[in-house]
């Protein structure tokens, strides 16, 4: 738990670093794959529920037993945790091989911002 709100402070911290800063923040489009501490990840997609926002994402490269936690997402000028959600194929652990699996949010609808960090670095992609 402490693990996941150093991240989420660092997450913050970023985006307020980078609030500040001129240069244009690169945002991925859905499928392409960026390297982020040695993990390669790609958005495949975003699908709504009535309750939910699920993200599917594929992710390999590292085997660590917390590497699918590292996904947030940006809406209304807020960052979001996922959720503990039913979808039988959540991340979580990750391995060196390419896997597919789901992150899932509250549902907050539409313009949201998917974000990945590890390492000190983070991609953003964006529909």
């Amino acid at each position: 738990m402490a693990c996941l709100v150093a991240v989420v402070i660092a997450g913050v911290a970023k985006l307020i670093q980078v609030g500040g800063d001129d240069s244009a923040v690169p945002i991925l489009k859905f499928g392409e794959s960026a390297t982020v501490g040695e993990m390669t990840v790609s958005v495949i997609e975003i699908r709504e529920t009535e309750t939910q926002t699920i993200v599917t994402v594929e992710m390999g490269g590292v085997a660590d037993p917390d590497g699918g936690f590292q996904w947030r997402l940006l809406a209304d000028g807020k960052l979001f945790e996922p959720v503990v959600g039913m979808e039988d194929d959540m991340c979580g652990a990750t391995t060196v091989v390419t896997q597919r699996c789901s992150v899932v949010f509250d549902a907050l609808g539409a313009g949201v911002t998917v974000a990945y960090a590890r390492a000190g670095e983070q991609r953003n992609w964006a529909e």
